[in-house]
């Protein structure tokens, strides 16, 4: 009986050990589940933070990209109104010049009316004397001219100026070679 007893007793024990490690191995696998969880949920998590990185730095890069555009927009609107405000100073300047054409043709051609209505009345006497005076007229002239436009719009007023000194004329109503002086040549 005795025999029978331990045998019993050791099959039952079997069968709690056998129990007991069928229960500790679902708890391994249990736990290995868990635990593959949370490798997967790491992952999931690596996986997020990096993507949130290059996020980032695709942020940072755009908003350096975005600081040059606006680099380069603001240089060439500064260089488009610079542009525009040369254009509207050489459209001045071509108004003005224009003006000035004007006036210089206008007073050519009374000085010319003025001097070949003397040469009528003289009778050619004296040429030269009336050339100067008339050459007098045109630079008074000129210089009344200057003074009534801009500085700016008179240009060859100032080498004028700076050109008194010379021999040379410097204007067509000047002594020296005009087309009268050339007319009264060819008629003698």
């Amino acid at each position: 009986m005795l025999a029978k007893q331990e045998y019993e007793y050791l099959k039952g024990y079997n069968i709690y050990v056998k129990q007991k490690e069928k229960d500790l191995r679902e708890l391994i696998e249990k736990l290995n589940e868990k635990n593959s969880n949370n490798t997967l949920k790491d992952e999931k998590i690596s996986k997020l933070e990096n993507t949130i990185a290059a996020i980032r730095e695709d942020q940072i890069r755009q908003e350096r990209e975005k600081e040059k555009l606006n680099e380069t927009i603001r240089y060439w609107k500064v260089k488009a109104q610079g542009y525009e405000q040369e254009k509207n100073f050489l459209q001045q300047q071509i108004m003005d010049a224009k003006r000035q054409n004007k006036l210089l043709k206008l007073a050519i051609g009374r000085l010319q009316n003025e001097l070949e209505e003397k040469e009528n009345k003289t009778g050619g006497e004296d040429v030269h004397a009336i050339e100067d005076e008339y050459a007098h007229k045109a630079k008074t002239f000129l210089t009344e001219i200057s003074h009534q436009l801009p500085a700016e719009a008179n240009p060859h007023m100032k080498s004028m100026q700076e050109n008194t000194t010379t021999t040379a004329p410097n204007s067509v109503f000047e002594p020296g070679l005009s087309k009268y002086t050339v007319r009264q040549a060819a008629k003698s």
